[in-house]
């Protein structure tokens, strides 16, 4: 597979933002015919101005309040068209959020968390301006609190199904005596 890095193309009136992909590498099949790969890849197009946009990175935990399984803060990668520009801190003081202005240029901004606690799976959301990083608490963990119940209820209602049957037949054979 080759990773395709994003890719801007700059006009005098707009700009073209190709983003990031993924492409299979073709291989020859077993009679050693190679297939032709067409790769098309998500564009935007963007006209710039002359006005300041504001990002914002906001942590989110997905832990039932398990305040004592997180970490005091984390360290967060802010990338602008996949180069490095930034790293904050995010933590209780700052509300787990970090806000920057810049140009409005069109550049893609992501945010990385580094180094995720054991016990968290991080999942990452952009929408417009904001960036949520969401760190859920993996309930395989034996500390994690329980969540639901895991008792089979099939037997039972096996149960309730051939009792009342039973009681159907009783039924039946005791009004057939009267």
């Amino acid at each position: 597979m080759y990773l395709t890095r994003s890719v801007r193309c700059e006009g005098e009136e707009q700009t073209v933002v190709f983003e990031s992909f993924l492409t299979v590498v073709p291989i020859p099949d077993d009679n050693g015919n190679i297939y032709d790969v067409t790769a098309i890849p998500k564009a935007s197009t963007f006209t710039p101005d002359d006005g300041e946009v504001t990002y914002t990175v906001v942590k989110h935990w997905r832990d039932n309040g398990a305040t004592g399984l997180r970490p005091e803060s984390i360290q967060v990668d802010i990338i602008k068209d996949g180069v490095h520009h930034s790293t904050e801190i995010l933590n209780k003081e700052n509300n787990w959020s970090y806000s920057w202005t810049c140009p409005d240029d069109g550049a893609t901004w992501q945010a990385v968390e580094r180094g995720v606690h054991g016990k968290y799976t991080v999942t990452s959301l952009s929408n417009a301006d904001t960036i949520v990083i969401t760190n859920t608490l993996d309930y395989d963990d034996p500390t994690a609190p329980p969540m639901g119940t895991t008792t089979v209820i099939w037997p039972y209602i096996l149960l309730l199904c051939f009792s009342g049957g039973i009681f159907l037949l009783i039924s039946i054979r005791l009004m057939r005596t009267r």
